[in-house]
C-alpha cells in the first residue's frame, strides 16, 4: 500500500483507493504498527531501497513524539539517540494515541487528502 498526494495543503492524509475512505496517516501509521506492516508506508519511489527495521524504527520514534502528553513525548536528546542506536526505541503507547481519531474525523470534513493506493 502506498500514499499519492491530492492536497497541496496537507500531505499527512490520504484516502482509501478500494473503498474511498480518507484516513489521517499519522493514525494509518500508528494502525501499521499495530500490525508491524511498516514497509508498506513507504512511498513508491523508496521501494527496495528501505528495510522494515529502518521504517520500524523511524514510526516508533515518530508515534512516541505525537502523545497527546508532552509528559510522554521523548526529549530530542533521546529521539537523536534513538535514530543513532546509542539507546532502545521508545514503545508508543496506543491509549495516548487514540486523540488521533479525531483528528481523522477534521481530515475528512475538510478533504484534504491523498490517495491510499493498495500494492
Amino acid at each position: 500500500m502506498r500514499t499519492q498526494n491530492h492536497s497541496s495543503d496537507d500531505e499527512s492524509t490520504i484516502m482509501s483507493s478500494s473503498s474511498s475512505i480518507p484516513a489521517y496517516f499519522p493514525l494509518l501509521a500508528f494502525d501499521m504498527h499495530e500490525q508491524g506492516r511498516y514497509v508498506e508506508l513507504v512511498d513508491l519511489r523508496l521501494e527496495g531501497r528501505v528495510t522494515n527495521e529502518a521504517v520500524e524504527k523511524l514510526v516508533r520514534i515518530a508515534l512516541c513524539y505525537v502523545h497527546e502528553d508532552p509528559n510522554l513525548r521523548p526529549s530530542m536528546v533521546n529521539v537523536v539517540s534513538m535514530l543513532e542506536g546509542t539507546i532502545p526505541l521508545g514503545k508508543p503507547r496506543g491509549e495516548s494515541l487514540n486523540f488521533l481519531r479525531f483528528y481523522e474525523m477534521d481530515c475528512i470534513r475538510e478533504s484534504q487528502c491523498q490517495t491510499w493506493v493498495a500494492n
